[in-house]
């Protein structure tokens, strides 16, 4: 398989389906992965064309390594990342709700900086040991200003391909009963998934959540709750996904003949 690249991205989803996509010269794919693709010539070089695929998974149970033979009189930057947590959060500790936004134990991708935990002023920060928790979450609908929030923004020049937001949290027994995640992409308008008091896998594989070059937010909104004194936690997050820094590709971009590349894959079935 012939691929003149300088970047490539490989993504587990939720399926357990490996999905690819790449910018670049190709002939075929010969790879059970998510492949992104983009061009950095700094020579003489032409590029073009465009693709996507998905493949099964199928006996690609671990990419235990993937070796490269690169032959050609150009060099390129190359770069891989997989489908992975690229922010994270145990939340442990006494009274984390004490800070707002909590950043104690954020663990982060290289590429992108983080707000840590925060909430509205609709809700207030409420004692617990190793959890964000908070009251206030009365209101018979969704109150604007009820929300955990979370901010996350690439550097300057990179981007992120979000796959899903994980968490676990509990209600009190008067706490709220109703729960939506939404973003900044729309304004908070849109319900992302269906989240519970428990925790879930909220997936953000849609478009609007990928080539993510500036801040974006997140917020889990909550409602229905008996009391005003009835609590709601998240007690850990986790934000899956990719991030990759670079210039945007072009679908075609021409400077001169094109200096062949050879892409080697072995992935073991055993």
């Amino acid at each position: 398989m012939l691929i003149v690249f300088y970047k490539i991205n490989l993504h587990l989803t939720e399926d357990k389906s490996l999905c690819l996509k790449f910018d670049g010269k190709f002939d075929d794919v010969l790879l059970d992965g998510s492949l992104k693709c983009s061009l950095k010539p700094l020579s003489n070089n032409e590029f073009s064309a465009r693709n996507t695929a998905k493949v099964s998974k199928r006996d690609f149970k671990m990419l235990n390594y993937i070796k490269f033979f690169v032959y050609t009189s150009t060099l390129f930057f190359c770069s891989f990342s997989f489908g992975q947590s690229i922010w994270t959060n145990p939340i442990t500790g006494t009274n984390p709700n004490t800070d707002n936004p909590y950043t104690t134990g954020d663990v982060f991708d290289a590429n992108i900086s983080v707000s840590g935990i925060g909430r509205g002023a609709g809700i207030n920060g409420t004692n617990a040991n190793n959890r964000y928790n908070a009251n206030g979450w009365e209101t018979v609908s969704i109150d604007l200003t009820g929300y955990f929030e979370w901010t996350l923004t690439p550097d300057t020049g990179c981007e992120i391909d979000f796959t899903s937001f994980v968490y676990t949290g509990q209600a009190s027994g008067t706490g709220p009963t109703s729960f939506s995640f939404r973003s900044s992409v729309d304004g908070f308008t849109s319900n992302i998934g269906a989240p519970s008091a428990g925790g879930t896998t909220l997936n953000l594989s849609a478009p609007a959540y990928q080539n993510i070059s500036g801040p974006i937010t997140f917020r889990f909104y909550g409602w229905g709750a008996s009391g005003s004194g009835g609590t709601f936690s998240i007690n850990n997050f986790t934000f899956n996904g990719t991030t990759s820094c670079g210039p945007p590709p072009s679908n075609t971009i021409t400077t001169g003949p094109v200096s062949p590349l050879t892409y080697n894959v072995d992935c073991p079935t055993g």
